[in-house]
C-alpha cells in the first residue's frame, strides 16, 4: 500500500467514523431528555492497517458486542476521562515524506509498557492492564495493548505505527473485567 493510499483510506475511515457519530444518536431520534435506552444494534469502524494480523478487525466487533451498553452520559464521561491521558502508548512521532509522490505523514513509536503503567496509576483508573496483543486480544497481536476501569465504562487503547493510538470506550465484559 502507498503511503498516499494509507492516507486516503484513513481519511476515509475518519468521514464514516464521524458521519456514524453524528448520524446515529439524530437516527435514533434521541434528546437530552430522553431515558437511555439499550441499544438493539451497533456498527464498528475499523481501519486495517498494513499488519499480518488481518483478523482483530473481528475480535474487536466480537469483544464490543459481548460488552455491557453505557449510556451517553456514562460514555461521554469516560470519553473525557480518556483526553486527559494523552497518547500514553506513545513514544515518539516522526514525521516522514516519500520523495516520489511527495506524500507526508507520520509514524509512531511506542512507549515502553513501564512507562505507560506509570501514567496509568491514577486514582480516576482501576484494574489496570499493560501488555502485548496476544491471539484473543481485541487488538493486533504483537501490539502494545491497555485496559483500564474508570466507573461503568472501561477504556481500551493499542498502539498503531500510522494512527499512534487507537482507543476505545466502552462497558465491562460479562464477568466485570476489562480485558
Amino acid at each position: 500500500m502507498t503511503p498516499r493510499r494509507a492516507i486516503l483510506l484513513l481519511l476515509a475511515v475518519f468521514v464514516v467514523a464521524s458521519a456514524a457519530a453524528v448520524g446515529l444518536p439524530l437516527v435514533q431520534g434521541l434528546s437530552a431528555t430522553d431515558p437511555p435506552r439499550q441499544a438493539s444494534a451497533f456498527a464498528i469502524v475499523c481501519a486495517v492497517e498494513p499488519d499480518p494480523d488481518r483478523d482483530y478487525c473481528e475480535r474487536i466487533a466480537t469483544d464490543t458486542a459481548r460488552r455491557t451498553r453505557l449510556t451517553e452520559s456514562e460514555r461521554a464521561s469516560a470519553s473525557a476521562l480518556s483526553q486527559t491521558l494523552g497518547h500514553v502508548l506513545v513514544r515518539e512521532r516522526r514525521s516522514w515524506c516519500d520523495p516520489t509522490s511527495q506524500a507526508c505523514g507520520f509514524r509512531y513509536l511506542p512507549a515502553d509498557p513501564d512507562d505507560v503503567r506509570r501514567a496509568l496509576m491514577r486514582p480516576d483508573l482501576a484494574g489496570v492492564v499493560v501488555r502485548i496483543a496476544g491471539p484473543d486480544d481485541p487488538a493486533p497481536v504483537g501490539r502494545l495493548l491497555f485496559a483500564a476501569a474508570a466507573g461503568p465504562a472501561c477504556l481500551l487503547s493499542y498502539f498503531s505505527a500510522i494512527q499512534g493510538e487507537v482507543l476505545r470506550v466502552e462497558g465491562h465484559l460479562p464477568g466485570g473485567g476489562c480485558l
